[in-house]
């Protein structure tokens, strides 16, 4: 069996169009229609089934999908095993969504580069829809997610679990020693990033559990326009007190814990199932780890 051909049906399965699955492999079309036909007369099974708004795997497609899940894994430990553990360079390639890059990101690579100076550091800043299309496309080498709708076609491990509080203005009496129910942010006007946003997933997932509707008046993706049009007065955002912290402690924002329920995010750190991590990446892993473990305890 081919293993390129293999992948590529993955991407088409995970994607559900051929078209995307060929932008995402950088292929034609035709090419990648071609792929998968040398797949199924491979095997003697029809692994798509065609409908009006793309394709769908058949179970026999669903089945090898699975199959390939596990057989890519089991190649990268083979990899990982065999491979050069002592040689740290190259290039490596990390996306980081803007909450997590203003908690940790400059230490963090501070930290990385004094230890591996042979490697050559792409940090990427953006959302987690972009960071999971970037891993997913080859164009990240790890990525830092919170755990939701990931694509099967990522390999995760859990970072840490951090409580998410209700943010507001200065003259907004919040207080860390008074929770606030969840349903009553349904009487505020929320600043949220978008529906590509992890954190806007969390929220409005909550939301719905509960049986409330937000009031959702500005969405905003970036981190630093969100806090400023909190401290304007303009509304009240959720995030972690973390992200927040200096801000808090110069009191130009407030800041009360959630609870009934309360909210929860976890970060992941992920990569591609096929992938083999390069020692450059896999040092990247223990040094996020070990960032974490040092700075403010998981909630």
């Amino acid at each position: 069996m081919n293993l390129t051909h293999l992948r590529s049906f993955v991407h088409v399965a995970e994607l559900g169009s051929l078209s995307l699955a060929a932008e995402r492999l950088r292929v034609s079309q035709p090419a990648l229609s071609r792929q998968i036909h040398l797949l199924e007369e491979h095997l003697g099974v029809s692994l798509l089934h065609r409908t009006g708004r793309g394709v769908v795997p058949t179970e026999a497609g669903e089945r090898l999908r699975d199959s390939a899940y596990s057989l890519f894994e089991d190649i990268a430990k083979v990899e990982r095993d065999l491979g050069s553990p002592g040689q740290v360079g190259g290039r490596l390639s990390v996306g980081i969504p803007p909450s997590v890059s203003t908690a940790m990101a400059g230490e963090l690579v501070e930290g990385y580069r004094a230890r591996y100076p042979e490697v050559s550091l792409q940090i990427i800043e953006d959302l987690t829809g972009a960071i999971q299309d970037g891993l997913l496309g080859g164009r990240l080498d790890l990525g830092i997610l919170y755990e939701g709708a990931l694509s099967a076609g990522l390999q995760t491990e859990l970072l840490r679990i951090e409580a998410l509080e209700l943010i507001g203005p200065p003259d907004a009496g919040l207080s860390a020693a008074t929770p606030v129910r969840f349903e009553s942010l349904a009487a505020l006007p929320m600043i949220l990033p978008g529906y590509r946003h992890g954190l806007r997933a969390i929220v409005e997932q909550s939301a719905f559990r509960a049986g409330v509707r937000l009031q959702t008046v500005i969405e905003a993706d970036s981190l630093r326009m969100l806090l400023d049009f909190v401290h304007r007065g303009l509304g009240y955002t959720v995030l972690s007190r973390e992200v927040c912290g200096p801000l808090l402690t110069a009191g130009e924002l407030t800041a009360a814990p959630i609870d009934a329920p309360p909210l929860r995010r976890t970060w992941v750190l992920a990569w591609r199932k096929e992938v083999v991590l390069a020692p450059a990446a896999v040092a990247m892993v223990q040094a996020i780890k070990q960032l974490l473990i040092k700075g403010a305890p998981a909630q």
